[in-house]
Parts: structure tokens; C-alpha cells; sequence
């Protein structure tokens, strides 16, 4: 990997953690990684940022919640945290 690539600005603190993290690995396994690569691997940290918080409120609250009328329903985060897992 004989470019550096900075982490771009706009990623939260989570996504640049996680950049930071996969760019130590692929500079550790001197991995070849090139500009065309960027784009997937801002995506993957900002998805993973967004899974992970989605993830946190999950553990904390649970995958459902009662309605004002009374119904079990299902959090919003849940939905958020697969999607981003999927992406």
C-alpha cells in the first residue's frame, strides 16, 4: 500500500475509527489498495458506524416497544441495524 489515504472528513467519529482501523490492517499486510477502492471502504465505515449505534440501542432498549395504543411493535433500530449490516 504505497499511498496514504486520508480518512475523509465527513465520516462520524465511529466510521473514522473503523478507517482507521482497516487502513492499520491493509497497511499491516502491506495490501495493494488503491484510489478505486476508497469509495467501498468509506461506505463500509459509515454503514458499520450506523449499524453499530443502531446495535447499541438495541442492547439498551430491546427489539420492541409498546405503542401509546398498547401495541408491541417493532424499534426502528432494528430495521436501521440490518439494513446497514446488509450494505
Amino acid at each position: 500500500m504505497a499511498k496514504k489515504f486520508t480518512c475523509p472528513s465527513w465520516l462520524d467519529p465511529e466510521a473514522k475509527k473503523e478507517w482507521r482501523r482497516i487502513i492499520k490492517i491493509l497497511e499491516d499486510e502491506k495490501r495493494d489498495f488503491t484510489t478505486k477502492d476508497i469509495k467501498a471502504l468509506e461506505a463500509y465505515c459509515d454503514s458499520y458506524a450506523t449499524w453499530k449505534s443502531n446495535k447499541q440501542i438495541i442492547l439498551e432498549e430491546g427489539y420492541t416497544f409498546k405503542t401509546p395504543s398498547g401495541y408491541i411493535q417493532q424499534r426502528p433500530e432494528v430495521s436501521i441495524c440490518n439494513k446497514a449490516q446488509q450494505e
